[in-house]
């Protein structure tokens, strides 16, 4: 059992959202279509290798496949072919993660919210205005706001700073482990979705683990302490 006591629900102030995997199911997507650009440049990737990165910034992605794989395109070039291949499965597949929408009904007026993501604003722009996905959250930080992404504490602190909330008084969501140490780092409280990854690896950084929405809407009515079995 996983059994995490310090998070102290009575502080929280903001609910600050990861976006692809914690708002969006997305990760699948995202994966199909990178490994359709990796197959037709022929690049050979080791079995773990969406595993290592999951979380990270285009720029670094595309970069790790030009330095450690060999692919012959510039970064500027790969963007472009993967966000082309990316739009076509976003514009009818994109979908909210299960439980989500009614979880956002619910903190919507109780708490400050907001999306920190390793995407693009345009991007970002892109997809609430081609998809079915929309954005009623308060405000919305991505990687163009920052220096340096995740997992530096910086996207976090400056999220924290633009809704006025002390570290410790924002609640982050994240299914990834680069995203968790980001706002570990930061000083924000943590919780981490399964929606991606397995419970036990969440475990290792995540204060708290939760299969599905409807039990941190528990967590936050019941102000409890957090546990998940793992």
């Amino acid at each position: 059992m996983h059994n995490s006591n310090s998070i102290d629900w009575s502080r929280i102030r903001a609910i600050l959202f990861d976006f692809d995997g914690v708002v969006v199911n997305s990760e699948p997507l995202y994966e199909e279509a990178e490994l359709e650009l990796i197959n037709t440049m022929g690049l050979q990737i080791p079995a773990d290798f969406f595993h290592h990165h999951k979380g990270v910034g285009e720029d670094v992605f595309y970069s790790v496949l030009i330095e450690k794989y060999g692919a012959q395109k510039t970064v500027i070039e790969l963007k472009d072919w993967g966000r082309e291949l990316l739009k076509q499965k976003f514009f009818t597949r994109l979908d909210y993660v299960s439980g989500f929408s009614e979880f956002f009904t619910f903190v919507k007026d109780r708490y400050l919210t907001a999306i920190v993501t390793s995407t693009r604003r345009d991007f970002m722009q892109w997809i609430f205005e081609n998809t079915s996905v929309t954005n009623p959250f308060a405000e919305m930080g991505t990687i163009d706001d920052v220096t340096e992404g995740k997992p530096a504490p910086e996207p976090y602190l400056n999220m924290c700073q633009r809704l006025n909330v002390l570290p410790e008084e924002a609640l982050v969501i994240e299914d990834s482990l680069l995203g968790l140490r980001s706002a570990a780092h930061a000083g924000c409280q943590t919780v981490g979705i399964t929606t991606t990854m397995p419970a036990a690896r969440l475990a290792e950084t995540a204060q708290c683990v939760i299969n599905h929405f409807s039990e941190l809407r528990v967590f936050l009515e019941r102000k409890e302490y957090c546990h998940e079995m793992v």
